[in-house]
C-alpha cells in the first residue's frame, strides 16, 4: 500500500535508508528536515505486513521535479515497488497545472545498477557524472527525463 509519508515514518524510513544504502544515507536528521523544514517535499511510502519498505522523496521546484531519495528494502526489490513509486510522482508532476513540470532529474550512485537499469527502462537519460558526488567518494549519474510530449 502506498501512501503519503509523515513525520511519523521518519524513524522507519531512516532504518530502511540504513538498510538500502549501507554505504551511505540519509541521515535521521536529514529525514526529518524534510517533513518540518522543507516545504517543496513530497515523500511517499510502500508499507507491507505493517512494515516501510520503500520511500521516494522529491521536489517539485517551477518546472522541475528532483527526485532526492529513492529506498527499496532489499528483501522487496524487482517486485515493482520502486517503479509504482515514481510513476506516481510522475503522475503528481503530470497534476502540475499552474507551471507544468516538464522536466525530472536525478542522481544516482555509479555502481547501482539496478538502479540505472529502472531509470534507463522509465526513460531516464544520461547527462553527466558528478565525479565524488557521495561522502564515500562514489560518482554519481546524472540522469534526466523529459515529461513533454
Amino acid at each position: 500500500m502506498i501512501r503519503r509519508a509523515t513525520a511519523n515514518d521518519a524513524e522507519a524510513i531512516y532504518r530502511l535508508e540504513r538498510e538500502a544504502f549501507p554505504n551511505g544515507s540519509w541521515t535521521r536528521e536529514a529525514i526529518e528536515n524534510e517533513f518540518k523544514d522543507n516545504p517543496l517535499s513530497e515523500s511517499y511510502v510502500d508499507i507491507e505486513d505493517e512494515e516501510v519498505v520503500a520511500w521516494l522523496d522529491f521536489m517539485i521546484t517551477f518546472n522541475s521535479a528532483t527526485v532526492m531519495s529513492l529506498a527499496v528494502k532489499p528483501s522487496y526489490r524487482r517486485k515493482g515497488i520502486a517503479t509504482a513509486l515514481m510513476l506516481l510522482m510522475e503522475g503528481r508532476c503530470r497534476e502540475e497545472k499552474e507551471e507544468p513540470v516538464e522536466w525530472i532529474t536525478l542522481e544516482v550512485r555509479a555502481g547501482n545498477e539496478g538502479a540505472i537499469a529502472l531509470y534507463e527502462k522509465l526513460g531516464y537519460r544520461y547527462v553527466t557524472t558528478k565525479k565524488a558526488y557521495y561522502e564515500n567518494g562514489e560518482d554519481a549519474l546524472y540522469m534526466i527525463r523529459s515529461l513533454i510530449s
